[in-house]
């Protein structure tokens, strides 16, 4: 991939309200690191990722800037829009001239590793767009409003999506002139699929979680443990 230049886009912009935090989510320290600063290290340990953007809240792009000293890829700290989608379209253009992909990945997948990412980025030059997948092995109902069962989904298939999710510059760029960045547009693969552009899923581990409970934090702690062999 020694021609190819692959952009890293981290989204930080988030407010943490739906976890009760005093500090926003980005903040949250994780076995003695910030979550974001676990997003920035897992990109900054892929030899092939050419740059990385921040995408942050407009009261935290001092904290954003605090937490990528010792990156040593090359940074871009942006501030953030009133949605995630909004704030996904302008980290994509803060990304420098000349990159061929782009990774948009929420910070608060802080567990991500750097050899997921290596298999994201391969598939997104053989298909165009990629992104990380999580295969469901629970069974899967549908319910109606009261919560009574209505239907059982076969999970054959079923996948939970996750980030990063990647995609060619051009298509991306595409997507985003004929698509929407309102609250309604809940992760890029939408954007991408709207245009007829299929998205191939590559397996993440479970361990792949985003920080959205308080419990979490917990198990993400528990899983760095074991990734580290030190005890918690």
């Amino acid at each position: 991939m020694a021609d190819k230049k692959t952009a890293a886009v981290i989204l930080a912009a988030g407010s943490g309200t739906r976890m009760g935090l005093s500090v926003t989510k980005q903040r949250l320290l994780i076995a003695g690191k910030s979550i974001l600063r676990r997003s920035l290290e897992a990109f900054d340990n892929v030899g092939s990722i050419s740059s990385i953007t921040v995408v942050a809240r407009e009261d935290e792009l001092d904290f954003a800037a605090e937490e990528c000293i010792g990156i040593e890829k090359s940074i871009n700290i942006v501030s953030g829009g009133s949605t995630r989608a909004e704030s996904a379209a302008k980290g994509f253009f803060a990304i420098p001239v000349g990159s061929t992909a782009v990774m948009i990945h929420d910070a608060a997948r802080c567990l991500i590793t750097p050899e997921e990412i290596e298999d994201i980025e391969k598939a997104v030059y053989r298909y165009g767009a990629a992104t990380a997948s999580v295969r469901i092995v629970d069974s899967v109902k549908r319910c109606d409003k009261n919560g009574f069962i209505t239907e059982s989904i076969p999970r054959d298939g079923l996948r939970a999506m996750a980030t990063p999710q990647a995609f060619l510059c051009d298509i991306y760029a595409q997507a985003l002139e004929n698509g929407s960045t309102d609250s309604s547009v809940t992760d890029d693969n939408m954007l991408v699929q709207a245009i007829g552009k299929p998205v191939f899923c590559v397996d993440t581990r479970p361990t792949n979680i985003k920080i959205t409970a308080s419990s979490d934090i917990a198990l993400a702690e528990l899983i760095i443990s074991e990734r580290e062999g030190q005890p918690i």
